[in-house]
C-alpha cells in the first residue's frame, strides 16, 4: 500500500512506504488474530525513485544512519529501483524483523541495518477506534470501528462505509487531509458508530490480492463485515445503515439484499450497465479534461464502445480483441496502463465483467428501506441521471422510500471547488465539503425517527 501526500508549496509528491502492503501472515501460520504490517516511515519523491526526501514524524530511522538524499538501491541484497519493487521485496517481513539496506550517498554505497516498527494506528481525539477483524472463508479482513462518546450511555446507530473500486487502504493514521477519514470521524462525532473494512489482501487483511477478487466474493466479504458490525454491544443492530461511496454504491444494494439494514446511502455511483457507463465516462472525462474537437472525439468514443463490447459482452481477452480489430489499439492505451488484465490498474477484467453482468436496476428494485442518492455538483466520474434513476427505481417499487440530492460545489471525493474547471484541475484536492455529512446525518436521523415511531405503534 502506498499513501500519496501532495504538497502544493514545494511541488513534490511523497510516498510513505509501508513494508508489505498485503497480509503479514506467513504460509501455514494461524491467522486467528491479524498482525500489524511493518513500517519503514521513509518519504520518497515519487513512486519511480527511491531517493529519501524525508521521514515520518516520530520514526527513529535517522538514528539508524539513513540520511536525507540517500537512495535505496538494495533491500536485503535484492536490487530495487521503485516503490513497487520495495513493496514486493518486503512482503515476507513482520514487525520487529531486521532488514539490510544498501543506500547510495555521495557516489558511494553504504550498508544500513534497521528494525521494522508497527504501522501506526488512528488515534483521534474524543472517541475510540477499535481495531478488529472479520473472518470470511479462508481469510481475515481488518476492520476499523469508530465508537462515539454517546455509546457510553447506550446503544447507538451505526454506518458501514463501503469504499470505491480500487485496492487502496481505508486506514489513515497520518496527519494531513484525508476526506474519507474526515467523513467517518464527522459521522462518529454526530453519534454514529462507523465501520470500515479493508478488502482482501489490503493492509493487514489476509487473502488473495484484491485486484483479482470477483464481485460476488467482495459482496460476501462486506456482508460478513456488516453482520459483525451488528454484534457490537454498543450498536443498535436495528439501526445500521450502509454508505456506498463510488463503486461502493453498487456493492451496497447487493449487500442490503443479503442482510437487512435501516437504509442505504450512496454517493457518486452508477446504476446503468457498466459497459455503457465506461463509454460515457470516457467521453465525459476526455471532454472536461482535454476539450478536444467533439467531431474528432466521437470516433474515438465509438472505438471505445467497440472495445468494451468485445471485452465485456463477447468476453474476449485484450490480446484477442486487439488482434481482431487492431484499430482499437489507441483507445486500449487509455484502458490498459499497467497489468494487461487490469483496466485502469484498478481491478481485474473479470471484476469489470461481473459488474457489467449485474442487472443493477433489478437489485435496487429489491431494496425496501430508505435510500438517499447523492452526487456532487462538480462530479466528473458519473452523472446526476444515475442518482435520479436509482431514486426512480426504488420509488417505482416502494413509493416515497428514496430521494436524491445534488450537493453544491463537491467533487467525487467530497472536496469543495468554486467552479467545474477547478474541480477538474484539482480533483480530490480542496476543503472538505461538510454538506455530505450534514445531509447524511439529517437523512439517517429521520430514518431512525421513523423506526422509533414504528416500534411505538407496535
Amino acid at each position: 500500500m502506498t499513501t500519496r501526500i501532495c504538497s502544493a508549496t514545494i511541488g513534490l509528491v511523497y510516498v510513505i512506504v509501508t513494508l508489505a502492503a498485503h497480509s503479514m501472515l506467513r504460509a501455514g501460520e494461524d491467522d486467528a488474530q491479524l498482525v500489524r504490517r511493518p513500517y519503514l516511515g521513509v518519504l520518497f519523491r515519487a513512486e519511480d525513485t527511491l531517493e529519501i526526501r524525508g521521514f515520518v514524524s516520530g520514526t527513529e530511522w535517522p538514528a539508524s544512519g539513513l540520511k536525507l538524499g540517500d537512495t535505496i538501491v538494495k533491500f536485503n541484497e535484492r536490487p530495487v529501483s521503485s516503490v513497487a519493487e520495495v513493496l514486493a521485496a518486503t512482503k515476507p517481513f513482520r514487525v520487529g524483523d531486521e532488514v539490510a539496506l544498501l543506500v547510495r550517498r555521495d557516489g558511494g554505497d553504504w550498508p544500513i541495518t534497521l528494525r521494522l516498527l508497527e504501522w501506526p494506528r488512528e488515534r483521534p481525539a474524543g472517541f475510540e477506534v477499535l481495531y478488529d477483524e472479520v473472518r470470511v472463508a479462508n481469510k481475515s479482513l481488518r476492520c476499523l470501528v469508530t465508537k462515539p462518546q454517546q455509546a457510553a450511555t447506550g446503544r447507538v446507530p451505526a454506518v458501514f462505509y463501503i469504499q470505491g473500486i480500487d485496492c487502496a487502504s481505508i486506514e489513515s493514521p497520518f496527519p494531513g487531509p484525508n476526506h474519507m477519514r474526515q467523513f467517518v470521524y464527522s459521522l462518529t462525532r454526530a453519534g454514529f458508530a462507523v465501520m470500515r473494512c479493508e478488502k482482501s489482501g489490503v493492509g493487514d487483511s489476509s487473502g488473495p490480492d484484491c485486484k483479482h477478487l470477483g464481485l460476488g466474493e467482495e459482496v460476501a466479504d462486506f456482508t460478513a463485515a456488516l453482520k459483525k458490525l451488528k454484534t457490537y454491544d454498543f450498536v443498535d443492530s436495528n439501526k445500521v445503515f450502509l454508505f456506498g461511496h463510488s463503486a461502493g454504491g453498487w456493492v451496497a444494494p447487493l449487500v442490503a439484499v443479503n442482510e437487512s439494514v435501516a437504509g442505504v446511502a450512496v454517493y457518486g455511483t452508477v446504476v446503468r450497465p457498466f459497459g455503457e457507463y465506461l463509454v460515457e465516462n470516457h467521453r465525459r472525462n476526455r471532454w472536461y479534461r482535454n476539450h478536444p474537437d467533439p467531431a474528432e472525439l466521437e470516433p474515438e468514443v465509438r472505438r471505445m464502445s467497440r472495445l468494451w463490447h468485445l471485452l465485456l459482452d463477447e468476453r474476449r481477452t485484450p490480446a484477442e480483441a486487439l488482434k481482431a480489430e487492431p484499430e482499437l489499439n489507441e483507445v486500449a492505451k487509455h484502458v490498459f496502463r499497467g497489468e494487461p488484465d487490469c483496466p485502469y490498474d484498478a481491478r481485474s477484467l473479470g471484476y469489470f465483467r461481473d459488474v457489467h453482468e449485474q442487472n443493477m436496476p433489478a437489485v435496487w428494485g429489491k431494496v425496501r428501506v430508505p435510500v438517499l442518492a447523492m452526487i456532487g455538483q462538480y462530479e466528473v466520474r458519473t452523472s446526476e441521471f444515475e442518482h435520479q434513476y436509482i431514486t426512480d427505481i426504488v420509488n417505482y417499487h416502494a413509493s416515497g422510500k428514496a430521494t436524491w440530492k445534488v450537493l453544491p460545489k463537491l467533487d467525487h471525493g467530497f472536496a469543495v471547488h468554486d467552479t467545474m474547471q477547478d474541480a477538474v484541475a484539482n480533483e480530490f484536492n480542496g476543503p472538505f465539503g461538510n454538506v455530505v455529512v450534514s445531509q447524511s446525518v439529517e437523512w439517517m436521523k429521520a430514518a431512525v425517527k421513523g423506526l422509533d415511531s414504528e416500534t411505538k405503534e407496535q
